[in-house]
Order: structure tokens, then sequence, then C-alpha cells
């Protein structure tokens, strides 16, 4: 069975202008592992078991940054998926205020 893991380009719908709504977007400065300790990265993690990829997509934005989706149907969108020999990454939108 292949690792899940899941990916979010956090946008800040507040901030984004009309012309390029989505150029505002979030990176978190990792800690941990050691490998990408002191690097930007997207925000992101494992999904745990029995948990869905949305819900982990949720949870880890909560996590790592304290934030909430927007309340709409576009505040939170599968882009698409990422598949190695090994793992597979759900791509995700996530739209907050």
């Amino acid at each position: 069975m292949k690792k899940e893991y899941v990916l979010l380009l956090v946008i800040d719908n507040n901030t984004g202008c009309s012309d390029h709504p989505d150029t505002n977007f979030l990176l978190v400065m990792k800690d941990r592992p050691q490998w990408m300790s002191g690097f930007l990265n997207l925000v992101g993690g494992k999904v745990e078991p029995n948990e869905t990829h949305y819900d982990a997509a949720i949870r880890e934005l909560k996590e790592e940054t304290g934030l909430y989706p927007e309340g709409d149907l576009r505040a939170t969108m599968l882009m698409g998926t990422i598949e190695g020999d090994e793992e597979l990454i759900y791509c995700y939108r996530i739209y907050v205020n």
C-alpha cells in the first residue's frame, strides 16, 4: 500500500488581487524532519489511518497554521494527485481569510 500525503496551496482570499487572485499564498518554515529544517515549504503532511485525504488537508491546515478554510464551496478544492512508486500525494487549493 502506498503512503498517502496532502500538499496544500493556501491562498489568502482577502489580499489576492482581482487580476491574479491566486498570487498571495502561504509558505511555512519547516523545523522537521531535520533535512527540511530552515526551509520554506507548502503546508502538508501524512494522511493518518482511517482519515480521508480531505480531512487530512483540513487537519494539516489547522495544525500548521491555525487557519480554517473559507466557508464557500471554492474554499477547498482537490487540484490533482502526484503518484510515485511508493507514495500518493493529494494536492489541494484552500482559500482562507
